[in-house]
């Protein structure tokens, strides 16, 4: 029953193709260590999640769920390419979307639950402190792994554009230009 909502193979899947670019100490330092020091920095100095800031994650990450839908769209609409690098980084991208799709949508559940506990509690108790640190973790994620997506769909762009000669195209119209 409840294999329907199961999201462990995105986060399988997604930390899969994280091993096959880098290594695990990377990943460790890059999505793990990385985003838990700065979120225990933030909470650290009393930046504490208030109502605006959950009002404006609210907002920022309902645009960027969005936007992931897109882009997992156009990724499952691309045909297969001729070299494996393409076909590899576009499954890549695929598994990496839905992972950020699904940490978006976390992020958007928290802040609800946020702004229901905040209407009924004081700020100052130790589980608020712990709530900010998650909340905050996984925006840090979000944004690394928003990062990665990024350099990969320049890598896809990049690969796109030179087996197009477009690359090659925009080279020799600028040394035309010069002469």
């Amino acid at each position: 029953m409840l294999t329907i909502i199961n999201i462990f193979p995105i986060f399988k899947k997604h930390f899969k193709t994280l091993k096959e670019d880098t290594n695990t100490v990377s990943i460790i330092l890059l999505f793990f260590i990385g985003p838990l020091l700065g979120s225990i920095i933030l909470v650290y100095f009393d930046f504490l999640i208030s109502p605006n800031i959950i009002n404006s994650l609210i907002a920022t990450f309902s645009i960027l769920v969005g936007f992931c839908i897109n882009i997992l769209i156009l990724l499952l609409g691309a045909k297969k390419k001729e070299t494996e690098i393409e076909n590899k980084l576009v499954e890549h991208l695929s598994y990496n979307v839905l992972y950020e799709l699904v940490i978006g949508l976390f992020i958007l559940f928290l802040g609800f639950i946020f702004l229901i506990i905040l209407s009924k509690t004081k700020i100052t108790t130790l589980p608020f402190y712990f709530f900010s640190v998650i909340v905050y973790f996984l925006v840090f994620n979000f944004l690394v792994t928003l990062l990665m997506i990024s350099k990969r769909i320049y890598a896809l762009l990049f690969i796109k554009l030179k087996s197009d000669g477009g690359i090659n195209h925009v080279e020799n119209s600028g040394k035309e230009n010069n002469k």
